[in-house]
């Protein structure tokens, strides 16, 4: 289960990474568009698609290491979560593997998912004070953020100027504490606390 802890944690770290690089593209150029079409689109989607398969390794590692304490809501949160991951993978993934995207997929879907998914599964686990508090309310709150400004219909429309960089970039912002917060819990899943420090962390 540790080795999941550490995919969690690189998972979590590439996530944060890959939109930290969007931010200062962003700063660079306020009006830069979608990267589809840019140099650094293919290291991108390759990036996010890696960062999407350690997450799932690691949120399997703990949903399963910490199944008896985390109750009902976390782990339907967590199997939400996982769902969406898979499909974003999957998307990341079609920009540089021959893939062909499922008659039922709907761009909507995975952002719907991974929100919903991170938001139930945040809430449980503050709840069970089985993880840390701090990690799952970043999760709870910064992926529904995150993925309703990403996710904003008027995101992939350039011509809107300043109100599309403005979304934009609070988006890419909100998934910077997103991606922290699976840095947090692979880490706690890497390194379990002791009896001393889960006192602390769940008081």
């Amino acid at each position: 289960m540790r080795w999941c802890g550490l995919a969690a944690m690189a998972g979590g770290a590439l996530l944060s990474l890959s939109y930290a690089v969007l931010i200062v593209r962003q700063a660079i150029d306020w009006q830069a568009g979608p990267t589809l079409g840019t140099p650094i689109h293919l290291p991108l989607m390759r990036t996010i698609s890696a960062a999407l398969v350690l997450l799932i390794v690691g949120l399997v590692g703990v949903l399963t290491a910490r199944t008896d304490g985390l109750g009902w809501m976390p782990l339907a949160g967590g199997l939400v979560t996982l769902g969406g991951f898979g499909l974003w993978a999957y998307a990341a993934a079609e920009n540089f593997l021959p893939l062909t995207e499922p008659s039922w997929s709907h761009p909507l879907l995975f952002p719907a998912l991974v929100a919903v998914g991170s938001l139930v599964f945040g809430l449980g686990a503050f709840r069970s004070r089985v993880l840390p508090k701090g990690a799952a309310a970043l999760l709870a709150l910064f992926g529904v953020l995150g993925m309703t400004l990403l996710a904003n219909l008027e995101i992939g429309n350039a011509s809107s100027s300043t109100g599309y960089a403005v979304v934009r970039v609070a988006g890419f912002i909100a998934m910077l504490p997103y991606g922290g917060g699976w840095v947090w819990l692979g880490y706690r899943l890497w390194r379990p606390a002791t009896v001393s420090e889960h006192r602390r962390v769940s008081g």
